[in-house]
């Protein structure tokens, strides 16, 4: 509950940061199991994910790459906007989130948040990303399922996991192939052109992300009122980290590898942690009044929909 507590977390974990996505073993299972280490190596912690990281960061979050597919992401959030109807709200959504992805990955209008133009192949592919979701939250509260990992066994819920994201896969392979075919035809549309697949596509090596583009991303993140917005509204209802040495936090000494929990909104909206908590007032960003800026918008250099969020504000 005390940011500046949680900063020795931050600050010890060097260039290899923890996040929630390790401690989602039903997906790390599957990858060893299906030998991804591409994927396995993004849910991890080292160079390996470290890299990939920067890749990402110079092909899909700089300020340049999302201004490229933002218009896609918008003609796809407005197609769904239409298509929402009252009930299965967790269904549309699925839905929605593929076609905003499906803009800014492949820059492809996928139009499956509408029943009338929702295609077998683009349904099953929800249908399967649900399943793995619903897998990854049984999994993570499961004692029974995580001994059964322990113990190398599949339980229903994990096969169901695996056959789920098999499609999921297969899916997407499919919908690399045609645009690949399309690029060497020469007909790739505008937003493909601007997407990220090409840009992954047309890259020869892994190297840093350039200097000019970290300033770019650095300086862009110092939007005031997106950080005194997510301040109020965090996104996530936590930041979840793991210690690398033993320390001592809020009088309690941790050894190291121990699970820290940040709760993002109580902590932000403290009165006794932030001065006038209650009022909306972006300037707070620009004095000394916030000293541990690194917590509150941890997970902004994480997430693609901070980026996209930011470019329309």
């Amino acid at each position: 509950h005390d940011p500046y507590e949680f900063v020795k977390v931050v600050r010890g974990e060097g260039k290899y940061p923890s996040g929630a996505v390790e401690i989602q073993w039903v997906n790390k299972d599957y990858y060893d199991r299906r030998g991804m280490k591409a994927s396995a190596d993004f849910v991890g912690r080292g160079e390996g994910w470290r890299q990939q990281r920067q890749l990402l960061a110079r092909d899909l979050m700089t300020p340049t790459a999302y201004k490229s597919y933002s218009n896609a992401i918008a003609r796809a959030a407005r197609f769904a906007s239409a298509a929402a109807k009252s009930g299965q709200q967790h269904t549309f959504l699925s839905r929605a989130s593929f076609d905003m992805f499906g803009a800014a990955f492949f820059g492809e209008q996928l139009m499956s948040a509408n029943e009338e133009t929702l295609t077998p192949e683009n349904k099953k592919f929800c249908e399967s990303a649900e399943v793995v979701l619903e897998a990854i939250m049984t999994t993570g509260g499961s004692p029974q399922e995580y001994i059964a990992h322990l113990e190398g066994k599949l339980t229903p819920t994990t096969e169901a996991h695996n056959e789920a994201y098999d499609y999921c896969n297969e899916h997407a392979t499919r919908i690399i192939h045609a645009f690949i075919d399309k690029k060497n035809a020469g007909t790739l549309t505008e937003d493909q052109k601007s997407s990220y697949l090409l840009a992954a596509l047309n890259r020869q090596e892994l190297t840093d992300t350039n200097v000019d583009s970290l300033v770019e991303v650095l300086n862009f993140l110092l939007h005031t009122v997106q950080r005194e917005v997510h301040r109020q509204r965090p996104a996530l209802a936590g930041v979840a980290k793991q210690t690398t040495q033993p320390m001592t936090l809020c009088g309690y000494e941790m050894q190291a590898d121990a699970a820290v929990w940040l709760d993002s909104f109580s902590t932000q909206n403290d009165t006794d942690i932030m001065r006038d908590a209650h009022v909306f007032r972006p300037e707070r960003w620009n004095t000394e009044e916030v000293g541990w800026v690194v917590v509150v918008t941890l997970s902004a250099p994480l997430c693609i929909s901070a980026y996209v969020s930011l470019s329309f504000s």
